[in-house]
This record gives C-alpha cells, structure tokens and sequence, in this order.
C-alpha cells in the first residue's frame, strides 16, 4: 500500500558506513573505530549526508546517553552551562564522549570566541566536537582551524547517487524507466541526494507507484515545491462550487479534491531538516493576495522562529487557511 505520510528520505536514511554516499573513498574512514582522534565539521549542501553522518559516528562511538551533548539552541550560555562542564568529565562507558553542533555557522561570534578558548583542544584525548554547517565561511578562521577533519559533502558522486536511488525504487516497487533514472541523476545531481529521493517520492504519489519523469519537477528546490502545492490546493478550494466538496478538504484532506496536492506537501514537511521556512511564509504572504489569508500567513510567520517542530507549525497554518478558504465563494 502506497503510504503518503511516511517519506522515503527518512524511511531510508543510512544506518552505516556502508550506506552513505560519499565524494570519495577516503571520507568514509572518519568513523573506522569507536572513537575520534580530533574534532570534525561537516559541511556542504543541504541534504548531502552531514547529520546523518554524525547520527552514524554518535550511534557507533556513544555507548551511555550521558557521554554526549548535544547543542540544538546555540545560545552563549550554552558554552558555559553545557559545554565545559561536559568536556571537564571523564566518559562514563565510552571510549570518547561527543559534542554535537548542528548549523554551527549560525552561532554568534561570542559563541564561537568561547568555544575556541581551550575547549575544543584541551580535552581531546576524551572528548571530540562534531559540527555541521551549509556555510564553513561563516564561520571565523580560528575556530576552523580547531577541526582536525574538515569533510565537505558535494553531492558528486553520480554512480553512487543512481545506485542508492535505484536501491530505494526497488524496496518501493515502483515502475520506472532505468534510462529515464540515469539522464535525471546526471541532470540534476547538485541538488542533493535528498531532494532527489524527495522528487521521486512526489512523483511515485502522484502516479499511483509509477515514476514519471516528463512530469517530475523542473525546479527541485523543496521550498519552491511547499509554496507551489499550498498555493495551488487553496486556490482549488476557493474555486470549488461544492460546499461538501470543501468540507471533505478540512475533515479528510487524503481523500479530498486536493489529495494528491496534500499527500505531497505532506511529504515535503516531513523533512523539516534545513528547509527555511521563514523563506516559505514569504514565499506565501507575497503569492497570496487575498487579505484575510495574508493576516493568517503574516500570525504564523511571526511565530516560526519560536516552533520546536516548523514543519507542524506550516501545516497548521495551511489548516488555518482551509477554514478560511472554506468561506469563500467565487
């Protein structure tokens, strides 16, 4: 059964070395051991492998919860708080304790002068800090040259690309043409292996487990797509003559005159791993003129950078907009 609300990138997420794709050879010895003989920072595009290469080095190397911190805030007061009482302990079952930071480029520079102050270095026969970022030059030169490893993913390796994503539409059984697969790889490769598998999923929902890349998406940018199917399904509404028709969208939208609209920008949201969705909202306030949807659009963007969970927060607006689309008659 083709199920909507489960996607394939998370579904299929590398568990191991073995499964990730890499530039080249030499990136996959970075977790060959249970520990880490330095600091590493990952970086490159969104959706090339980085968080899901550190999730692989902190499930292999941290054998007790209490041996790593992990910093998704990166408030200032985390450095003192969280971080150097952390690093000034001893593993307690590992044989290296680990310090996550995700999108370190958006930490301000007090944060990384504090980090750089003997806390990355001092304890590193114990402790090794693994970053990730989508912008290293953002992030100031003394601080880098504290990452012993510096792997940056290009999303390069077109072989490797197709054979994973060939791996997945087999799990799947999904129909598509092996040729067509290739000329898709190779055309658009450089957007990152997760909006391609993102595309392809679309795709597959959208034609009943069929791949059909005549109609798959030009503009791979998963921003653009989240913009253009909420545009499109509350235009859809708002157009409708069918007051039940209407309703069905709020109660069951799966089986809904936008349902397959619905199925893939539920798809989309579930991916909530660097998509900017302060960029979504707008996207969306510019798009939709209708003025009572805007004050819906404009309520939610003011409160985006406060949501643990974005992609649920976006959702919930576009419910928000249904109602009010509901009232609408043309």
């Amino acid at each position: 059964m083709i199920n909507p609300s489960i996607s394939w990138f998370e579904k299929f997420r590398p568990q191991s070395i073995e499964e990730m794709v890499f530039s080249n050879d030499a990136q996959k010895n970075i977790v060959k051991s249970e520990t880490i003989p330095g600091n590493v920072l990952l970086s490159g595009p969104a959706g090339t492998g980085k968080s899901t290469l550190a999730l692989i080095a902190i499930r292999k190397i941290v054998k007790n919860q209490a041996d790593l911190c992990r910093i998704k805030t990166r408030s200032v007061s985390d450095v003192d708080e969280k971080i150097a009482p952390f690093v000034q302990k001893k593993p307690v079952s590992s044989k290296c304790k680990i310090v996550y930071i995700e999108e370190i480029d958006r930490t301000s520079r007090q944060f990384q002068a504090q980090l750089k102050e003997d806390l990355m270095e001092k304890y590193q026969d114990s402790v090794a800090f693994i970053c990730c970022t989508n912008h290293p030059k953002r992030i100031d030169n003394a601080l880098l040259s504290r990452f012993t490893f510096q792997i940056e993913f290009k999303s390069d390796n077109i072989q490797d690309i197709k054979n994973r994503l060939e791996f997945i539409l087999t799990q799947e059984k999904a129909q598509y043409d092996p040729d067509e697969l290739v000329k898709f790889v190779t055309k658009n490769y450089k957007a990152g292996l997760r909006n391609l598998i993102n595309s392809l999923h679309v795709s597959y929902l959208s034609h009943n487990g069929t791949i059909d890349f005549s109609a798959l998406e030009q503009n791979l940018n998963i921003e653009d797509n989240i913009v253009g199917y909420i545009v499109g399904m509350i235009e859809k509404i708002m157009i409708s003559t069918d007051p039940n028709a209407k309703k069905i969208c709020i109660a069951t939208p799966f089986n809904s005159i936008i349902a397959k609209e619905y199925s893939s920008f539920v798809t989309l949201c579930h991916n909530n791993y660097d998509i900017n969705y302060e960029n979504v909202f707008e996207r969306l306030y510019e798009l939709i003129r209708y003025l009572p949807l805007q004050v819906i659009i404009g309520k939610y963007s003011e409160e985006i950078e406060m949501k643990k969970y974005p992609n649920v927060h976006l959702i919930s607006c576009f419910y928000e907009m249904m109602k009010c689309a509901l009232e609408v008659h043309l």
